[in-house]
């Protein structure tokens, strides 16, 4: 049996490998949020049945499969879990710098570090998206500043930045 992958960027990856299938099943079960290394080592030792008393050899073995995944741009790694939002917050919140950012121009850091662009709306919502206001008060600041905003155009600005990860945690 093979799973079939595909990355972003346009690349497959072809899993024959048990482990290495299920591993990526655990990835792809908490996506597209982080998971800390020692608790996916732990589950997938868990759910494979693993050697508990040979955990380097196959620990060692796991970490060299995770770069070469990073490498061809499959995973993330990275030294810190990133805390955005996979649900759209009822006080949506982004970064002080993002919210900074988007006065200086087009482009802002997401929570992964990726540069996002944003459009004239989206540069005028972000300064507003401090945690504070639900999308009643968001809606009537922004129709102060830009005039009359369908409740739609917002829904989908905010939609926009929580598919971005921009979006904070609540």
């Amino acid at each position: 049996e093979e799973d079939v992958y595909y990355s972003a960027a346009g690349g497959e990856l072809s899993i024959r490998q048990p482990v290495l299938r299920l591993l990526m099943r655990i990835l792809a079960g908490c996506r597209p949020q982080a998971m800390v290394v020692t608790e996916l080592l732990s589950d997938l030792a868990v759910q494979a049945g693993l050697d508990s008393g040979n955990t380097e050899a196959w620990q060692q073995s796991l970490f060299l499969w995770l770069l070469r995944a990073r490498e061809n741009n499959f995973i993330l790694l990275s030294t810190t879990a990133y805390r955005y939002a996979i649900k759209l917050p009822a006080m949506p919140r982004v970064s002080v710098f993002a919210r900074w950012q988007a006065g200086q121009g087009h482009e802002v850091a997401n929570l992964r570090q990726e540069n996002i662009y944003l459009d004239d709306f989206l540069r005028a919502l972000l300064p507003l998206l401090d945690g504070q206001h639900g999308e009643a008060k968001l809606l009537a600041a922004l129709q102060k500043k830009q005039g009359d905003i369908p409740i739609e155009k917002l829904a989908q600005g905010l939609e926009f930045l929580l598919a971005a990860c921009l979006l904070e945690e609540e």
